[in-house]
């Protein structure tokens, strides 16, 4: 596979200093941009899927009518939460 270089990307000078006062011993900048770019990637294919499991978990609700209401479920979790705590 080819690497891509990325054009010249301006950065806030405080946000470019902070990021170099936590770098790991022996990693680059380049290293930490790498990771943090894979990184979020990664979260927002995750939150993508999250919001595709919950639009289709909203339509089979409503094509088979089994919803709860939110006052059953807070009181279901202060339930479970109080057995824990117990």
């Amino acid at each position: 596979m080819k690497n891509d270089l990325f054009a010249p990307v301006k950065i806030d000078p405080d946000v470019l200093e902070s990021a170099k006062g936590v770098l790991l011993e022996n990693e680059s900048l380049a290293d930490f941009i790498r990771q943090s770019i894979r990184a979020n990637v990664a979260r927002r294919q995750h939150r993508s899927e999250f919001v595709a499991r919950a639009l289709a978990s909203r339509d089979e609700a409503k094509r088979n009518g089994n919803y709860m209401s939110a006052d059953l479920v807070i009181a279901q979790l202060t339930a479970k939460l109080n057995t824990a705590k117990a």
